[in-house]
């Protein structure tokens, strides 16, 4: 297909600032990670081998999107997982399942894929070598801290 340069121009630009925005919002996690284990505000559970912490953050962006700002973040947020057999325990998630139901796996709210990565990184770690991108993510997941296992 032909594509006319403006919207080769447009998609470049589109591409480079959700890259710019991505890089702030990671930079910004993995500085607030590390500041929680400094701190011992961020720990490892006594007597568990290997473990991961899930959390979201939320963020917003100036009106240029040259600049993230942090809001809040989730150290329990709403996870779901279609394939999980989870249950279905607040109104999102039902909502999300009937999402699934009739999208599939084009539904717009599927964790799956980010608990799997985690969950690799974390429990098969020479697989997730294998998947390393150039820039040290594993398919754009980037390990923000490793603790030290508790001692006791």
């Amino acid at each position: 297909p032909h594509h006319d340069s403006d919207d080769m121009s447009t998609e470049c630009l589109f591409a480079n600032t959700y890259c710019s925005m991505f890089r702030q919002c990671t930079d910004i996690v993995a500085t607030m990670v590390e500041r929680a284990v400094r701190l011992n505000k961020l720990q490892a559970r006594p007597g568990k081998k290997k473990q991961f912490e899930l959390f979201s953050s939320d963020f917003m962006f100036n009106s240029d999107f040259t600049k993230a700002n942090l809001i809040e973040c989730n150290f329990s947020p709403v996870i779901y997982d279609p394939y999980a057999n989870q249950e279905l325990t607040t109104p999102g998630l039902k909502r999300y399942q009937r999402l699934f139901d009739v999208c599939g796996d084009k539904a717009e709210v599927n964790d799956h894929e980010m608990i799997r990565d985690a969950v690799s990184i974390v429990f098969f770690p020479e697989e997730a070598e294998k998947m390393k991108d150039a820039d040290d993510s594993f398919g754009g997941w980037k390990v923000v801290k490793s603790i030290p296992r508790f001692v006791s």
